[in-house]
Parts: structure tokens; sequence; C-alpha cells
């Protein structure tokens, strides 16, 4: 490798560097808006003592006292 050739190796090794951490960043505010935000905004929404009569639907939920609860809760 020449001279020459070797500071068009090292640029290209920065911009693909950069270009990479601009793309990962994209991703994750996409991810943020698209899926992360909208769930915090729906659980900030939902009523803590919601009771739904038994059987419960869902696996992880136990039922206490006629009504579903998920364990821990």
């Amino acid at each position: 490798m020449t001279a020459t050739q070797h500071p068009d190796v090292l640029r290209n090794l920065v911009l693909f560097t950069i270009g990479l951490a601009i793309l990962a960043a994209l991703v994750a505010l996409a991810w943020y808006f698209g899926v992360e935000l909208p769930v915090r905004s729906a659980l900030n929404q939902a009523p803590l003592n919601t009771c739904h009569p038994c059987p419960c639907d869902h696996w992880i939920e136990i039922c206490v006292k006629g009504c579903c609860r998920v364990p821990g809760a």
C-alpha cells in the first residue's frame, strides 16, 4: 500500500463509521417514537385497579378474589 492510498482508506473507514452511527441513531429514534412512546403513554392512561372477572384471558394472570391479576401486582 502506498502513502497516497492510506489516507483514502482511513477516510473511507471514518465515513463508514459516521454513516453507521447516523443510521443507528435513526433506527433508535424510529423505535422510540414508533414503539416505546405509544406503549408508555398507554400504560400511563390505564387505570391501575381494573377488574375483569375470571376466567382470565392471559396465561400470566391469576384469579384473585374474582378478578384477574398479574402475579405480584
